[in-house]
């Protein structure tokens, strides 16, 4: 079940004053985590709701991930991620697993959505106003009262003919975009751009 969603201001304006109450209940609902098991981060531009267990923040920086997560140490845990991470340099949070991940800093105005290679977490975000909306789940998108539940001809097209998208970012509801595997959507203020975040020819 996919239980991660959330919403990033583009005008930098607090995310959680920008979305209806009404919203946020409905995306909760979808997400269909008992209210102990859920786990709210909410600062300036960033609003999140994921496990309490896939979810760590530090210093008005955020990390959640749904799916499964492989750390090579005993020791190395999501705290140990954002500390690994230099919040003044670029994002280079790479673990091993199969996942959809988020990273978010709310001071410095950054919020990265990440897939890892296999692809096998789905990642779908949409412009809403001054909103970027995100979430595992379309479901979760969809119940936002002011998202438009309309079909995208040409990704409907592709579904009936190969079972699924299988080229670009375009998902089978209109306005509604997904990170590619192996890919990060990097939010930087208002601006949003996808783009390569693993060269699998790469030597460890």
């Amino acid at each position: 079940m996919s239980r991660l969603c959330g919403a990033w201001a583009l005008s930098g304006k607090p995310a959680a004053l920008l979305l209806p109450e009404e919203a946020k209940q409905a995306m909760r609902a979808f997400l269909g985590m008992a209210p102990e098991d859920c786990g709210e981060f909410a600062r300036g531009p960033l609003w999140i709701l994921a496990p309490r267990r896939n979810m760590a923040q530090r210093e008005g920086r955020c990390i959640a991930f749904e799916g499964c997560v492989a750390f090579e140490e005993e020791a190395q845990d999501l705290e140990w991620l954002l500390r690994e991470q230099d919040p003044e340099t670029e994002i280079r949070i790479r673990p091993n697993g199969q996942y959809a991940l988020l990273y978010g800093d709310a001071q410095r105005n950054k919020l990265f959505l990440l897939r890892d290679p296999s692809g096998g977490e789905r990642l779908y975000y949409l412009q809403l106003g001054e909103l970027l909306l995100f979430s595992t789940s379309l479901k979760a998108l969809l119940a936002h009262p002011n998202v438009e539940r309309s079909i995208h001809p040409g990704a409907a097209a592709e579904c009936l003919i190969n079972g699924q998208v299988l080229f670009g970012r375009q998902s089978l509801f209109a306005g509604v975009c997904e990170v590619p595997p192996g890919c990060a959507a990097a939010v930087y203020g208002g601006a949003v751009a996808v783009r390569p975040h693993w060269d699998l020819l790469e030597k460890p």
